[in-house]
């Protein structure tokens, strides 16, 4: 059956046809009413063969409505049924349609900037309903107020590239078994609080929406509107059980997607935020990309993007901060920011594999919380700082230099790296943190300063109260605020290397309240500046200069030659019960070092013993048993003796020196041997020698 220049445009009056089998239309005018068209087969383009009015069809149907129900298709694929729906009043002309098997093929073309909507009319039950393809292509804008449901494939578009180019969706488009659901607008894709975009039932549709997107040619070339954005009003929904994605020319504001496999989001010049009230999952899926030019969620609270991801991409490529939140635990597979701040929060375990603020500037930070952390790549430059926080676990290393910033501050209940070689490889300038049960170990490269750590870090140096505390820097290594340990485990700070500034510098405390040891290490010098103080409780100290000891700690003393141990005056070493041993490849210049129950050994391989103490009341050395090793000189006349306060002491110069020694009280002295040089001894009550000897022959011995 065929239908040819049926008009009632003068009246407006309304039209209906109802055709038994297919029906061919040629051209209807309703004027603003509405055409009704019924037919059991095909409704068909009967006035040409070409598909769409912009490639040179004719336009079948002009209404201010339309419903077409055609059991085997409304259109076809390879020639749309071309309409000119609009309403009175210029407003948008209004479609319902059911098509069948045969699917839905229609094209409006927009006389007066009204657009199309797909819905309004009420006859169906559905706006657009069809066991095979629906495809809309609107001469624009186009509106769904009414639900749009497909067997198959789903296409809507609003042509063109200007403001008016939209596609608002304040219903449900489905695309059922395996279809995928495609939205393209020339402007802005928006989706009411009602509006849901999805796939549903068997298969793996993916769902696209792009805005900024004129598909007059058919192609996704990016040739919309440059500001066309992609707007979800809170309550809105992406649902599919495939792929997702999201891109617009300018910004997308996100309510809810969800999706079993990846979901990638664009917002090619603008920004990615939240527009939910609430902190649940603005994105749901497996692994997820998120790329803008001006920042992907902000600071504000509840304003982060909020994931429940196995994986995360996001780049931002302008400038603009990272926000983002995961309900779990999430692989940060590769994120950066080309000028801005890095801020992730994580229910669950987060692995740092690439994390970069690529541009080095201070304020390009990077923090990273989860209930443990295993890092990777995380680079902050030189001047942006890193912080870590593992709320319930540890923080662990798996790369050659895992961390790269100004700052560190790292913050674990449980342990800082791990034993063994497992410790965090970094490269700061500067580190505080603090681990709960476990170990901190960390190994950098290049000068490392614990404390200073700016923008008021939750934590004070470095502290524990488990396993050991180990910091190592190649090198010098300042210690600026306290460390402190509580647990059983050891303090190690080691300053790499042979070179002259190998130091290790202490500004500030060493305090081990628990029953652990504490080692200090140098390539050069080991230097305590006045109010300094190092102590435990039952642990030995050990303190080794001139000693290339390497992330091992070994105390052999091959370091620099001129390495030496430096108390400035006011500083102290101090343990109740433990033992004390300072070596040096030169020097040990002594302030206050003591043991209330221990033994104290101080070696000084090719220099001397001095007294640096200002007070010659106290004495340099408090110990039951001590050991003095010098290669030159122990002491010298007057107030420079070494003044010691010892149950017993043996002392040793193995090159050419003075021995001068002044003890508080009575002791016994044991191998006092001087290879060629003085020896002075003194004490302030019984003095009990043994094997007092200066080996070479001469008048001054």
């Amino acid at each position: 059956t065929t239908v040819w220049n049926a008009d009632t445009s003068a009246d407006g009056g309304d039209q209906f046809i109802r055709v038994v089998g297919d029906s061919s239309i040629g051209t209807i005018n309703a004027g603003t009413g509405i055409f009704r068209h019924t037919s059991t087969g095909q409704i068909i383009d009967g006035n040409d063969s070409v598909s769409g009015e912009r490639n040179g069809g004719t336009v079948n149907i002009i209404a201010g409505g339309a419903v077409l129900q055609g059991g085997a298709g409304v259109g076809d694929a390879a020639n749309f049924l071309e309409t000119r729906l609009s309403g009175a009043g210029n407003n948008a002309g209004q479609i319902e349609a059911a098509g069948g098997a045969g699917g839905i093929f229609v094209e409006n073309v927009n006389s007066n900037g009204g657009g199309l909507e797909v819905g309004g009319i009420g006859d169906l039950a559905n706006g657009a309903e069809a066991d095979g393809n629906i495809v809309f292509h609107s001469n624009s804008p186009l509106t769904v107020n009414s639900d749009i449901i497909s067997g198959a494939d789903i296409l809507l578009t609003a042509l063109g590239n200007t403001v008016a180019d939209d596609i608002t969706v304040n219903a449900t488009v489905d695309a059922q078994n395996g279809g995928k659901a495609d939205l393209y607008a020339g402007h802005d894709i928006i989706l009411g609080a009602t509006g849901e975009v999805k796939t549903t039932g068997t298969g793996t549709g993916a769902v696209n929406l792009v805005a900024g997107e004129n598909f007059t040619d058919g192609l996704v070339d990016g040739d919309g509107a440059a500001d066309g954005s992609i707007t979800m009003a809170d309550g809105s929904l992406v649902d599919s059980n495939g792929a997702v994605t999201l891109s617009a020319r300018e910004d997308v504001a996100l309510s809810q997607v969800i999706s079993d496999s990846t979901v990638n989001v664009t917002a090619s010049t603008g920004s990615i935020t939240d527009n939910t009230a609430a902190e649940d999952a603005n994105i749901e899926g497996t692994v997820v990309t998120l790329t803008a030019k001006e920042g992907i969620g902000t600071h504000i609270a509840g304003a982060d993007i909020d994931l429940n991801v196995d994986s995360l991409n996001a780049h931002v490529t302008g400038v603009g901060s990272l926000h983002v939140q995961e309900s779990d635990d999430i692989n940060l597979l590769d994120l950066d920011t080309f000028d801005g701040s890095i801020n992730v929060v994580a229910g669950g375990a987060v692995t740092a594999t690439d994390v970069e603020s690529t541009f080095n500037k201070n304020d390009n930070d990077i923090s990273i919380t989860g209930t443990s952390i295993a890092l990777v790549d995380v680079n902050a430059g030189t001047q942006g700082d890193v912080v870590l926080t593992a709320t319930a676990g540890s923080i662990t290393d798996g790369g050659a230099v895992s961390v790269i910033a100004d700052d560190l501050t790292m913050t674990a209940t449980d342990s800082v790296g791990a034993t063994g070689l497992d410790y965090i490889d970094t490269q700061v300038q500067n580190i505080e943190g603090s681990a709960g049960t476990g170990v901190f170990r960390i190994n950098n490269t290049g000068a490392l300063t614990v404390g200073g750590v700016e923008g008021g870090s939750a934590v004070t140096g470095v502290t524990s109260a488990g396993g050991e505390i180990l910091i190592g820097a190649s090198s010098p290594l300042t210690i600026d605020e306290d460390v402190t340990h509580s647990g059983t485990g050891r303090v190690t700070l080691i300053s790499n290397g042979s070179s002259a500034s190998d130091n290790l510098t202490i500004n500030a405390n060493i305090e081990h309240t628990g029953t652990g040891l504490v080692d200090l290490i140098a390539g050069n010098d080991i230097r305590l500046s006045s109010g300094s103080q190092i102590s435990t409780v039952s642990g030995n100290i050990g303190l080794a200069a001139g000693a290339n000891a390497g992330v091992g700690g070994i105390r052999d003393l091959d370091g620099n030659a001129n390495g030496s141990i430096k108390l400035a005056d006011g500083s102290l070493v101090t343990t109740d019960s433990g033992s004390l041993t300072l070596n040096a490849r030169k020097d040990v210049q002594l302030s206050e070092v003591s043991t209330v129950s221990g033994d104290a050994t101080i070696l000084a391989e090719s220099g001397s013993i001095t007294d640096n103490s200002l007070n010659d009341a106290s004495a340099n050395l408090t110990a039951v048993t001590a050991s003095l090793t010098a290669g030159t000189n122990i002491g010298t006349s007057g107030v420079a003796d070494v003044d010691i306060n010892v149950d017993s002491f043996s002392v040793a110069v193995t090159n050419a020196g003075s021995i001068v020694i002044q003890e508080a009280n009575s002791a016994t002295a044991t191998n006092v041997v001087n290879a060629n040089g003085s020896i002075d001894l003194r004490a302030g009550g019984a003095l009990t020698a043994t094997n007092i000897v200066s080996t070479t022959d001469s008048n001054s011995n």
